[in-house]
């Protein structure tokens, strides 16, 4: 217990200087950075936990909503280049019936006009599968 209290203090002291350092917001140009997560509708902060679960070569991702208790996982995979650049991701995630779904994602610079082809090892053909939309990070069919 009393090594729970240490770390509450530390990280409570930490967020003080923090704010010590910049002063008021906006301060010198600084600000600090709200979460990446986008909430579902009606979710409010702190009410919404996302923890990972790495493996050799995928993740395990899940999203638990803390007051209904649901929890909704995904497993991705990302291909980098040789400087360890994001080039394309994938997950695999379900609806909220459980029918499986796939999300592709890819780098902005891509022609999404074409869409990305996919093939497996047992497919005599590939498959095209279009472009959904985009967002500032990344494409997605």
């Amino acid at each position: 217990m009393r090594r729970r209290w240490i770390v509450l203090a530390v990280i409570g002291t930490l967020f003080c200087g923090v704010q010590a350092v910049l002063g008021a917001p906006g301060a010198a140009g600084y600000r600090l950075k709200g979460p990446d997560i986008v909430l579902p509708p009606g979710v409010p902060l702190g009410q919404y936990r996302r923890f990972f679960q790495p493996f050799p070569n995928w993740t395990l991702v899940c999203d638990q909503n803390l007051k209904t208790q649901q929890v909704v996982c995904n497993v991705s995979q990302t291909l980098v280049d040789t400087k360890g650049r994001q080039v394309f991701s994938w997950s695999l995630a379900a609806e909220e019936g459980g029918r499986p779904y796939f999300i592709l994602r890819t780098a902005l610079n891509a022609d999404t006009r074409a869409g990305i082809e996919l093939q497996t090892a047992n497919a005599t053909e590939p498959i095209n599968v279009p472009f959904k939309g985009a967002i500032s990070r990344c494409a997605s069919a």
